[in-house]
C-alpha cells in the first residue's frame, strides 16, 4: 500500500490522518453488502477509542472509506452546531461521541478540505 501525505499510516497500522491530535483510521469490514463496501472507522482521541461502521458504493477502496468517514464527521459537525444553537438533536448528532462535538466544530474546515482532497486526487493506492 502506498499512502501520500497528508494521509499516513496511523498507530493502528491503517490508512488515515491525524487532525488536531485525533487519529482517524479506516479498514474494511468483514461484512460486505451487495454493491457496496462496508468499512470500519476508528477514532482515537484523548486516550479513548471509538469505532463504527459505514458503507459506500463499491470503488476506490480504503480512500473512499476515509472520504466517507470525513463526510460523516462533517455531518456530525453541522448537527453539533445545530444542537448547540437549538438544543434539538438532529439526525447526524448521534453519529459520534458527544466528546468529539467541540473538536468537530473547531476542525470542521480542515475536515472539509481533507474530504475535498480525497475526492480530487488519489492518496491511497492499494
Amino acid at each position: 500500500m502506498k499512502i501520500t501525505p497528508p494521509f499516513t499510516l496511523t498507530p493502528r497500522s491503517l490508512p488515515g490522518i491525524q487532525v488536531d491530535g485525533v487519529w482517524l483510521s479506516v479498514d474494511y469490514s468483514c461484512e460486505q453488502p451487495s454493491g457496496h463496501t462496508r468499512y470500519v472507522f476508528y477514532i482515537d482521541y484523548n486516550g479513548k477509542e471509538f469505532s463504527t461502521t459505514g458503507t459506500a458504493p463499491n470503488g476506490r477502496g480504503l480512500q473512499k472509506g476515509l472520504e466517507t468517514l470525513l463526510n460523516y464527521l462533517g455531518d456530525f459537525e453541522i448537527a453539533t452546531r445545530y444542537y448547540n444553537a437549538t438544543r434539538t438533536k438532529s439526525e447526524g448528532y448521534g453519529l459520534f461521541p458527544e466528546a468529539l462535538g467541540r473538536w468537530s466544530i473547531e476542525n470542521g474546515m480542515k475536515i472539509y478540505e481533507l474530504e475535498c482532497q480525497l475526492i480530487e486526487k488519489v492518496f491511497i493506492e492499494e
